[in-house]
C-alpha cells in the first residue's frame, strides 16, 4: 500500500515494521503520483483511492505553501 503525506516539520526516524511488511519511503511530486497511477504502477485500490482523493479534493483545501 502506498501512503502519501502532505505534512510539514516531520523528521525521519527508525521504522518498526511487522515481520511481513516491506516499506520503502521516497518523496515524489503530485504529478509523479498521477503518472504512477495512470501507468498502472500502483495497483493497490486503497492507495490509489486515497491518493486520488488527496490530489483532486484535499490538496485544493490546503494552504498554498507546499513542500512538494
Amino acid at each position: 500500500m502506498f501512503s502519501y503525506s502532505a505534512a510539514e516539520g516531520l523528521t525521519a526516524g527508525a521504522a518498526t515494521p511487522e515481520a511481513d511488511e516491506q516499506i520503502t519511503s521516497r518523496r515524489v511530486k503530485p504529478a509523479e503520483l498521477e503518472r504512477l497511477i495512470r501507468a498502472g504502477e500502483m495497483e493497490d485500490a486503497k492507495s490509489v483511492a486515497g491518493l486520488l482523493y488527496y490530489l483532486h479534493f484535499l490538496r485544493k483545501l490546503l494552504p498554498t505553501r507546499r513542500i512538494l
